[in-house]
């Protein structure tokens, strides 16, 4: 990073004359001098002094106490130098943090701007040396791939891509799927993003069925934490079974629940197919609502169905629907039970 004297930002970039440099440098300073003057003895003060700022100045001075803390850190260094151990231990749980809190990314992609090997910057192999360094496990390094992976910086991303398709494989194995000792398993975060990444990368996707049966072994659906549920165990006319093609064991386990399978989807596709009209107002759902056998058709799984349906078209577009729902309110009744169902 560039020197706080001259007035520049964690970035690098030049602020405008008006701009409050002398402020935003003494906050970049003080991180400056914490980080350079941090030791075993006073670890945990530093810590905690560097986090009160971080609470106080938000994302820039995570981003750049990040930053400062990785100048101290040599990636491919065999051993530690006793004075930059207190460092290392600082930013790997700094970093740990930030990553698991799930909306640490921006400020991950800031930190690394710049970083990297002198001649090829960042690539796959400086970022898992990296990894390496800080001790960080699987997941938290599927979750560094990820996060860089959406960087606006299109090599940053490309190599970001790399590390999570590289890491996610072995980070679905309890063990973490190499060599070393035992790897703790995934968390629910840690999985729902890597699920949510291999549906929309299309190299990923290809080893989908191969990482869902690997979570589902680890959360089977009597026991899956609900954030993975849409992913993981969803239906196969979901918007991400049709990016992914994972398979699906929903219906199965819906069944179970329903007396009447076929009757679960009543309420969802007429919604569906009456589109956004049909809920625009708590009246016309009461007439649409009105003309269902409430005990057959609002049950616990058709209310479930109804709902997810309208969390995953709630953007698709449906002109005409104020005319659908118009000709709908002049018959009702009489296609209700037949040709919805």
């Amino acid at each position: 990073a560039t020197s706080d004297t001259q007035g520049r930002g964690p970035r690098g970039t030049r602020r405008s004359a008006g701009a409050m440099v002398a402020f935003a440098s003494i906050v970049y300073a003080q991180v400056r001098y914490l980080c350079t003057n941090l030791s075993k003895k006073n670890a945990k003060s530093t810590a905690n002094e560097l986090n009160h700022l971080v609470k106080l100045y938000g994302e820039d001075a995570l981003a750049y106490t990040l930053r400062t803390l990785l100048e101290s850190v040599d990636v491919h260094a065999e051993a530690r130098a006793p004075k930059d151990q207190p460092a290392t231990l600082l930013l790997s749980a700094e970093m740990g943090r930030t990553l698991a809190s799930g909306h640490g990314a921006s400020a991950v992609c800031a930190a690394l701007e710049g970083a990297g090997d002198e001649r090829s910057g960042i690539s796959e192999e400086w970022l898992t040396a990296l990894c390496k360094a800080l001790k960080l496990t699987k997941g938290l390094t599927l979750l560094l791939g990820i996060a860089l992976s959406r960087a606006h910086d299109a090599a940053m991303a490309a190599e970001g891509a790399k590390l999570a398709r590289a890491t996610a494989l072995e980070a679905c194995s309890p063990t973490g799927g190499g060599e070393g000792p035992p790897q703790p398993e995934l968390t629910a975060g840690e999985a729902h993003a890597l699920l949510a990444f291999a549906h929309a990368d299309a190299t990923l996707s290809r080893s989908l069925p191969q990482i869902t049966a690997a979570l589902a072994a680890r959360w089977p659906a009597g026991s899956c934490p609900l954030e993975l549920m849409p992913l993981l165990y969803s239906a196969p006319s979901s918007g991400y079974d049709a990016r992914g093609g994972a398979d699906s064991r929903l219906d199965a386990g819906a069944a179970d629940l329903a007396p009447e399978s076929g009757d679960v989807t009543v309420l969802a596709a007429l919604l569906d197919d009456l589109g956004s009209a049909a809920t625009a107002s708590p009246a016309s759902l009461a007439d649409v609502l009105a003309q269902l056998d409430a005990k057959a058709h609002v049950t616990e799984v058709g209310v479930a169905r109804a709902l997810a349906m309208m969390a995953r078209t709630h953007t698709t577009p449906d002109e005409g629907s104020a005319a659908v729902q118009q000709a709908f309110a002049t018959t009702l009744g009489t296609k209700v039970g037949a040709g919805v169902a």
